[in-house]
Protein backbone atom coordinates (compact mmCIF):
# COMPACT_ATOMS: atom_id res chain seq x y z
CA UNK A 1 0.00 0.00 0.00
CA UNK A 2 1.41 3.37 -0.98
CA UNK A 3 1.22 6.41 1.25
CA UNK A 4 -1.43 7.94 -1.02
CA UNK A 5 -3.54 4.76 -0.92
CA UNK A 6 -3.25 4.77 2.87
CA UNK A 7 -4.46 8.36 3.03
CA UNK A 8 -7.38 7.54 0.72
CA UNK A 9 -8.34 4.57 2.88
CA UNK A 10 -8.19 6.71 6.01
CA UNK A 11 -10.52 9.20 4.29
CA UNK A 12 -13.10 6.45 3.63
CA UNK A 13 -13.59 5.61 7.29
CA UNK A 14 -17.16 6.22 8.49
CA UNK A 15 -17.07 7.84 11.88
CA UNK A 16 -20.80 8.60 11.92
CA UNK A 17 -22.28 5.49 13.59
CA UNK A 18 -25.86 6.03 14.77
CA UNK A 19 -28.70 3.94 16.09
CA UNK A 20 -28.76 0.61 17.85
CA UNK A 21 -26.08 -0.92 15.64
CA UNK A 22 -23.56 1.88 16.29
CA UNK A 23 -21.22 -0.52 18.08
CA UNK A 24 -21.26 -2.73 14.97
CA UNK A 25 -20.37 0.20 12.75
CA UNK A 26 -17.58 1.33 15.06
CA UNK A 27 -16.33 -2.24 15.42
CA UNK A 28 -16.12 -2.51 11.63
CA UNK A 29 -14.25 0.80 11.43
CA UNK A 30 -11.82 -0.38 14.11
CA UNK A 31 -11.22 -3.48 12.00
CA UNK A 32 -10.39 -1.29 9.00
CA UNK A 33 -8.03 0.81 11.12
CA UNK A 34 -6.31 -2.40 12.26
CA UNK A 35 -5.77 -3.34 8.61
CA UNK A 36 -4.39 0.12 7.89
CA UNK A 37 -2.04 -0.13 10.86
CA UNK A 38 -0.68 -3.39 9.44
CA UNK A 39 -0.15 -1.66 6.08
CA UNK A 40 1.68 1.19 7.82
CA UNK A 41 3.92 -1.36 9.53
CA UNK A 42 4.82 -2.81 6.14
CA UNK A 43 5.95 0.65 4.99
CA UNK A 44 8.54 0.52 7.75
CA UNK A 45 10.38 -2.15 5.79
CA UNK A 46 11.63 0.68 3.56
CA UNK A 47 13.22 2.41 6.54
CA UNK A 48 16.80 1.28 7.02
CA UNK A 49 16.66 2.00 10.77
CA UNK A 50 14.27 -0.93 11.21
CA UNK A 51 16.43 -3.35 9.22
CA UNK A 52 19.16 -3.50 11.80
CA UNK A 53 17.05 -5.01 14.55
CA UNK A 54 13.60 -5.95 13.23
CA UNK A 55 12.29 -9.30 12.17
CA UNK A 56 9.66 -9.79 9.48
CA UNK A 57 7.27 -12.59 8.58
CA UNK A 58 7.06 -13.44 4.88
CA UNK A 59 3.53 -13.55 3.46
CA UNK A 60 1.69 -13.77 0.18
CA UNK A 61 4.40 -15.34 -1.98
CA UNK A 62 2.98 -17.34 -4.88
CA UNK A 63 6.02 -18.62 -6.77
CA UNK A 64 7.98 -19.43 -3.61
CA UNK A 65 5.08 -20.20 -1.26
CA UNK A 66 7.27 -22.51 0.82
CA UNK A 67 8.77 -19.38 2.42
CA UNK A 68 5.43 -17.95 3.57
CA UNK A 69 5.23 -17.63 7.38
CA UNK A 70 9.03 -17.84 7.72
CA UNK A 71 10.84 -15.18 9.74
CA UNK A 72 13.53 -13.07 8.08
CA UNK A 73 15.61 -9.94 8.43
CA UNK A 74 15.91 -7.29 5.74
CA UNK A 75 19.44 -6.64 4.56
CA UNK A 76 18.71 -3.80 2.13
CA UNK A 77 17.33 -2.90 -1.26
CA UNK A 78 18.24 -4.88 -4.34
CA UNK A 79 20.25 -2.63 -6.70
CA UNK A 80 18.20 -1.13 -9.55
CA UNK A 81 14.98 -2.52 -8.11
CA UNK A 82 12.23 -1.74 -5.63
CA UNK A 83 12.65 -5.23 -4.18
CA UNK A 84 14.41 -5.95 -0.94
CA UNK A 85 16.97 -8.54 0.02
CA UNK A 86 15.66 -10.62 2.91
CA UNK A 87 17.51 -13.42 4.68
CA UNK A 88 15.74 -16.23 6.45
CA UNK A 89 16.69 -16.60 10.09
CA UNK A 90 16.15 -20.34 10.40
CA UNK A 91 17.63 -23.20 8.47
CA UNK A 92 20.10 -22.52 5.68
CA UNK A 93 19.58 -18.73 5.86
CA UNK A 94 18.43 -18.38 2.25
CA UNK A 95 18.46 -14.86 0.78
CA UNK A 96 15.35 -13.81 -1.15
CA UNK A 97 14.51 -10.89 -3.40
CA UNK A 98 11.14 -9.85 -2.07
CA UNK A 99 8.60 -7.06 -2.43
CA UNK A 100 7.88 -4.90 0.62
CA UNK A 101 4.21 -5.91 0.45
CA UNK A 102 5.26 -9.48 1.23
CA UNK A 103 6.80 -8.52 4.57
CA UNK A 104 4.85 -8.25 7.79
CA UNK A 105 6.60 -6.79 10.80
CA UNK A 106 6.98 -9.58 13.34
CA UNK A 107 9.24 -8.01 15.96
CA UNK A 108 10.27 -4.35 15.65
CA UNK A 109 12.81 -4.64 18.48
CA UNK A 110 13.63 -0.93 18.26
CA UNK A 111 15.53 0.89 20.97
CA UNK A 112 13.67 3.96 22.22
CA UNK A 113 17.06 5.59 22.80
CA UNK A 114 18.48 4.97 19.31
CA UNK A 115 15.23 5.31 17.33
CA UNK A 116 12.77 7.32 19.45
CA UNK A 117 10.43 8.32 16.61
CA UNK A 118 10.15 4.85 15.10
CA UNK A 119 9.80 3.27 18.53
CA UNK A 120 6.93 5.63 19.39
CA UNK A 121 5.34 4.99 15.99
CA UNK A 122 5.21 1.25 16.58
CA UNK A 123 3.72 1.83 20.01
CA UNK A 124 1.03 3.99 18.37
CA UNK A 125 0.33 1.26 15.83
CA UNK A 126 -0.05 -1.31 18.61
CA UNK A 127 -2.50 1.00 20.36
CA UNK A 128 -4.50 1.51 17.18
CA UNK A 129 -4.76 -2.28 16.74
CA UNK A 130 -5.57 -3.02 20.38
CA UNK A 131 -8.66 -5.09 21.13
CA UNK A 132 -9.09 -2.95 24.25
CA UNK A 133 -10.19 0.05 22.15
CA UNK A 134 -13.92 0.58 22.84
CA UNK A 135 -16.41 0.36 19.95
CA UNK A 136 -17.36 4.02 20.35
CA UNK A 137 -16.80 7.21 18.36
CA UNK A 138 -14.07 8.17 20.83
CA UNK A 139 -12.37 4.79 20.49
CA UNK A 140 -12.39 4.98 16.70
CA UNK A 141 -11.12 8.56 16.78
CA UNK A 142 -8.30 7.67 19.16
CA UNK A 143 -7.32 4.61 17.13
CA UNK A 144 -7.41 6.59 13.89
CA UNK A 145 -5.34 9.40 15.40
CA UNK A 146 -2.64 6.92 16.52
CA UNK A 147 -2.60 5.23 13.10
CA UNK A 148 -2.33 8.57 11.23
CA UNK A 149 0.45 9.86 13.46
CA UNK A 150 2.40 6.62 13.05
CA UNK A 151 1.96 6.84 9.27
CA UNK A 152 3.32 10.39 9.26
CA UNK A 153 6.25 9.54 11.54
CA UNK A 154 7.26 6.47 9.54
CA UNK A 155 6.83 8.32 6.24
CA UNK A 156 9.27 11.03 7.33
CA UNK A 157 11.73 8.40 8.56
CA UNK A 158 11.63 6.64 5.17
CA UNK A 159 11.96 9.85 3.13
Amino acid sequence: MTEQEGAEELGKLNLEGHGTDGAKVFGAELGRIEELAAAVESISAACSATWRTSKYRIKGLKKAAQYNSQICIVKGFKPDSSRMVAQLIAGDKVELSISRENLELSDPNLSAEREPILSASFQRLQLSKSTAVPDTPEGVESSLRNCCQALLDITFQVA
